[in-house]
């Protein structure tokens, strides 16, 4: 009775309704999923040490004290006058990335950054390399080269990685949306991360409420687009990413990672490029790729690497590529399989993502701009393969 005298009935009515409607909507979903705050400098960032679940509620996606979906690591060595120094007893490897390499529906376990992992491990005891491997997952979903390349300069780098290993999707070429940050207000990071919250953004924050005015770029700075053009710009280059109209994108990307290949090299590292593979590549063998600008690149930059797993994913998906084909499915209208139709020899009508050879898929049938676990598999150990044929590896001592 003190307490509500205290309090207040109207405040204490309050708590009481808002806590109903937290625990209402939690068996929903709502509340579950990875929460990101905006960031002027990344463009968005994930709260830290969340455990939440992947957008289908089948995977749980653990984000560390760093905020990003990994465990919990070590913070980088200083010597004694304070500068940062290279860990000898460990191979450090940072991955870069988005979607594509934080493993989307996948398992953490059984991302190609931990595959990449496993197969290090192996072989550093086959050969008797005395050193620990450890792959750091640094990707984001949604990140294009540049947010990746500033997360490399802030927060990477203090590690020393003995490799820096870009996944690279033509996408990337991408400038950033230009944001402001989140406001900053007390308990706010458990307000974020509420149902109530994610409700409420839903359904009259995202729907009703303008965002705030984007702040324009600095003349001369990469993005020097309003909001609109940004949006324009991005669905031009995702539909269209070879279009000699981006030329200047891809320039602009390439002189920023000749940037951070630098650094890179500067630590005591080196700058490994992976060329992700595309549902469509299967589909259409002359599409044109990102490696028709890395190879080049690399190719003048002999201390770099590039990996391209492509031709290991064609075969494994032989046999569903025909299946898609002989039954007549638009295999590049559609990002989503279940949304089509075909039938069997009884004529019985089933969903896109249920064919014969569904199994073989290394994409997700459902989402085809993400690997399954079987792609993610795949996918590390052709990056491993390439790295132990081109003498990456480090030698035993």
């Amino acid at each position: 009775m003190k307490l509500l005298q205290t309090l207040g009935v109207r405040t204490v009515t309050v708590v009481a309704a808002l806590a109903a409607l937290e625990l209402g909507l939690r068996p929903f979903g709502w509340g579950a999923w990875t929460v990101n705050e905006l960031s002027a400098r990344y463009g968005w960032r994930m709260l830290p040490d969340q455990h939440a679940w992947s957008r289908d509620l089948s995977v749980t996606e653990d984000i560390n004290s760093w905020g990003f979906r990994d465990r919990e690591w070590q913070p980088p060595r200083r010597d004694a006058s304070g500068a940062w120094v290279k860990d000898e007893a460990v191979y450090r490897v940072a991955v870069l990335g988005n979607s594509m390499t934080y493993g989307t529906s996948v398992p953490i376990e059984r991302t190609w950054p931990r595959v990449l992992e496993d197969r290090l491990r192996a072989d550093f005891a086959a050969r008797g390399v005395a050193r620990e491997p450890l792959v750091l997952n640094f990707a984001v979903q949604g990140y294009v080269f540049e947010q990746m390349a500033r997360v490399y300069e802030d927060i990477i780098r203090p590690w020393r990685p003995d490799l820096v290993i870009l996944p690279t999707h033509p996408h990337d070429i991408t400038p950033m949306k230009p944001v402001q940050d989140d406001p900053d207000y007390e308990f706010r990071g458990w307000i974020l991360r509420s149902a109530s919250y994610d409700l409420l953004q839903t359904h009259v924050i995202n729907r009703w409420i303008p965002a705030p005015p984007a702040p324009r770029p600095k003349p001369g700075a990469t993005g020097e687009l309003t909001p609109g053009e940004w949006q324009a710009l991005d669905g031009f280059i995702t539909e269209q990413p070879f279009n000699r109209g981006h030329d200047r994108w891809w320039k602009a990307m390439a002189e920023r990672l000749d940037g951070v290949r630098g650094l890179v090299e500067q630590d005591g590292g080196r700058l490994a490029i992976v060329t992700l593979p595309r549902f469509r590549d299967i589909f259409e063998p002359k599409l044109l790729k990102a490696s028709s600008k890395w190879v080049p690149w690399v190719m003048e930059r002999p201390s770099a690497l590039h990996s391209e797993p492509l031709p290991l994913f064609r075969p494994a998906m032989e046999a569903l590529r025909a299946e898609i084909e002989a039954r007549g499915l638009p295999s590049n209208q559609t990002h989503d399989f279940s949304t089509l139709r075909w039938e069997d020899a009884a004529g019985a009508e089933h969903p896109g993502d249920q064919l014969d050879h569904a199994a073989d898929a290394l994409f997700f049938l459902t989402d085809t701009g993400h690997y399954t676990a079987a792609g993610h598999r795949l996918l590390g150990d052709a990056i491993t393969d390439d790295f132990a044929k081109a003498g990456w590896l480090p030698a035993a001592r």
